[in-house]
């Protein structure tokens, strides 16, 4: 268990390190790099958890990293937030953290704290749709614009609620699931972007592709 321990703590303290390097702040925009090589040494990883209905996992040596905090308003608990992506889209990426947190205080107000500890957004290949959840955890496709990339992390945050503490089955009842987040994501965006008109977003989304 102290074994364990330890590993955690040099994970964690990894993780710091990266976000706390903000050279990448200097990139040029949509400057791409290549894949870093592969190192020839196999490498094992285990992962164990209980009473968990979801899992996901994602990796990229290209990763940048940004590292927060937020106070839930009720109870005053605080939450760690991460969001890790490429040169693809940082310059959108570099304000991640602060629509993380503010989807997770808002949401927090509405449907009781948020229910886990931390939670990160990715930057990520998608094959389909613009967003994907898993507890804690959020996985982003190309978003071209800071008003949709920030829409489409507040609406995965939202699953957190409603299919992942909740436990709901998504075929059966998936009103439970994407119904009240895109309610929730509604009342969202109205907050933050007050005057926005919804023909206005939808043609983003048409243009974005």
């Amino acid at each position: 268990m102290q074994q364990e321990s330890c590993r955690t703590k040099r994970k964690r303290d990894w993780l710091d390190k990266l976000a706390a390097d903000t050279a990448w702040m200097r990139i040029p925009d949509y400057v791409n790099e290549d894949f870093p090589p592969s190192s020839k040494q196999m490498k094992t990883l285990r992962y164990k958890e209980n009473n968990i209905h979801d899992f996901a996992w994602f990796a990229d040596k290209r990763f940048h990293v940004l590292k927060g905090k937020v106070r839930l308003p009720e109870t005053g608990r605080v939450v760690t937030t991460w969001a890790m992506f490429t040169n693809q889209e940082a310059y959108l990426w570099r304000n991640a953290v602060s629509y993380i947190n503010n989807a997770l205080w808002y949401f927090s107000i509405w449907n009781g704290d948020y229910p886990y500890n931390t939670y990160t957004a990715v930057q990520s290949a998608l094959n389909a749709g613009d967003g994907m959840e898993y507890p804690e955890l959020t996985v982003i496709g190309v978003a071209n614009d800071s008003y949709l990339l920030d829409e489409v992390i507040a609406h995965e945050i939202c699953h957190s609620w409603f299919y992942s503490a909740l436990g709901s089955d998504e075929r059966r009842f998936p009103f439970m699931d994407e119904s009240i987040t895109s309610a929730n994501e509604s009342r969202y965006m109205d907050v933050r972007y007050p005057g926005k008109k919804l023909w206005e977003i939808e043609l983003k989304k048409l243009e974005a592709g």
